[in-house]
């Protein structure tokens, strides 16, 4: 964003737990990179959480800034609720940069309000990698829908339990603690998302995070893959 955008953003997003890991996982890096945040107080704006519904007063008030682009994280109704109110708003034409705001069942609801925003994940469906040609083609045969991020980490987690199992029974019994011992040593695994393994200090995975933007993907829009970003994990 930083590179891409001439000019300072403004950061945005729900007053809870969720919404202040997001956010500062944002700012926090994006000041380091000598960003500058287009909040009149250089400091990320809260949403009351539930019960903001209308999001338009907070879209004025960026409009009287010089913000060049928006940052935000929402999930569920309340990102519904803010992609549909931003393409009706006075700032419809800034950028929209965002974690999860169109991903899963949430993009077929927000519809064309949801075209051209931004967003960054682990995981995209057209991710052109052998894994994943055969998992979104399976998952779009059963569901009639593209896979997200979260078929695929469920989809992994399976795997990664089926082969560490399968290796600890090579070598005895099966238990809690050599299931463990066999994760441990399964190095790098072969993913929808791209291959990626655990850490050796956080046991987190190291994995490519992903631009993506919503884009027409046939008939339907989707979180399409513009460029790798970065492997990040310990």
């Amino acid at each position: 964003i930083k590179d891409k955008v001439d000019g300072p953003v403004y950061a945005i997003g729900p007053d809870y737990q969720g919404g202040y890991d997001e956010l500062r996982g944002f700012t926090d890096e994006f000041k380091r990179v000598k960003g500058k945040l287009a909040n009149p107080d250089g400091k990320t704006t809260w949403t009351p959480f539930p019960k903001t519904t209308n999001f338009m007063p907070y879209f004025a008030e960026i409009a009287k800034t010089d913000a060049k682009a928006v940052y935000c994280f929402y999930a569920g109704k309340a990102a519904i609720d803010f992609a549909k109110q931003y393409a009706q708003s006075d700032i419809a034409d800034l950028p929209l940069y965002t974690a999860f705001v169109t991903e899963g069942s949430v993009l077929q609801a927000q519809g064309a309000a949801a075209k051209d925003i931004y967003s960054v994940l682990n995981y995209a469906a057209d991710l052109d990698n052998e894994a994943n040609r055969t998992f979104a083609a399976d998952w779009t045969a059963e569901h009639d829908t593209q896979p997200t991020t979260y078929a695929m980490a469920s989809y992994d987690a399976a795997a990664v339990l089926d082969k560490a199992i399968a290796d600890a029974a090579k070598d005895g019994d099966v238990t809690p603690q050599t299931i463990n011992k066999a994760i441990a040593g399964l190095g790098q695994i072969d993913s929808p998302r791209g291959a990626w393994e655990f850490g050796d200090k956080a046991h987190s995975p190291v994995q490519t995070w992903y631009l993506r933007q919503v884009r027409p993907d046939g008939s339907q829009l989707a979180n399409v893959m513009v460029q790798d970003l970065a492997t990040l994990g310990s």
